[in-house]
């Protein structure tokens, strides 16, 4: 799970998945895997100008697929966080 805390701002926003966002280029939010982000150019990375061709290719290859085969709780996060770690 990712927690993007910056999303608290005054004036943040947040799209769901395959939205455009309100911005200069229209750019749309997607679903990517861990091992894509480092290929990722912005946020603004697929725009409604190309997310067809985007959209296909999740459609192959889900980067959400294993998301009900991880465990994991926020235990460990929150005795951080609460300081009793």
């Amino acid at each position: 799970m990712f927690i993007d805390y910056l999303r608290n701002g005054v004036g943040a926003t947040t799209a769901a998945a395959l939205s455009a966002r309100a911005r200069a280029g229209l750019g749309v939010s997607m679903p990517v895997a861990w091992d894509e982000l480092a290929g990722l150019t912005s946020a603004a990375h697929w725009t409604v100008a190309d997310v067809e061709a985007r959209r296909a290719e999740v459609a192959r290859r889900d980067p959400c697929a294993a998301h009900d085969s991880v465990h994991q709780t926020l235990t460990r996060t929150n005795k951080l966080l609460s300081g009793t770690w």
